[in-house]
């Protein structure tokens, strides 16, 4: 298949989300309004689009900078309101790429994605420190900083930012 020709697939695939969505009287695309077929024909263009633009990272990864809503955006030719509709959907696909072992954020709101050429059935992949795992410390990277569970982060981003405001 031609990027073209995966290009238009896609866009067929997320319209149909979106008509799914609408008929069902949903805001929102989640991956579960999709047939199993059509969710691993997602994740496998997906994948795909995020190997194509990906460098090496180390020795089993590589790093995509790749902004999946940027690129469904102008493939589509959508707004704001429509990406917002298309944030689950993203969301779940790359959780599933995760579960596969074929990709992950290092971060939970980064858009570098990690990916792996897809060479068979994989192990999903194990970082010691890996700042997904959530715990009470705060993790530091790249990406920026971090602590715990998103809405324990918030909080500590609130709490934060009113320190931050008062000083």
């Amino acid at each position: 298949m031609t990027s073209q020709d995966s290009n238009a697939r896609l866009v067929e695939l997320i319209r149909d989300g979106l008509a799914r969505a609408d008929d069902a009287g949903l805001a929102r695309v989640p991956l579960k309004l999709y047939p199993a077929e059509e969710q691993d024909e997602l994740l496998t263009l997906l994948h795909a689009y995020l190997w194509d633009t990906a460098a090496p990272y180390d020795d089993a990864w590589h790093r995509s900078p790749g902004n999946i809503m940027t690129l469904w955006a102008e493939l589509l030719e959508i707004g704001t309101e429509t990406r917002h509709r298309l944030i689950p959907l993203r969301t779940d696909l790359v959780k599933l790429l995760t579960e596969r072992g074929l990709g992950y954020r290092t971060h939970p709101r980064s858009v570098p994605v990690l990916v792996r050429e897809y060479s068979g059935v994989l192990e999903p992949p194990v970082h010691p420190g890996d700042p997904r795992e959530t715990s009470s410390t705060i993790a530091v990277g790249a990406w920026g900083a971090g602590f715990g569970d998103p809405a324990t982060n918030r909080q500590v981003e609130l709490a934060a930012e009113e320190a931050v405001q008062r000083h």
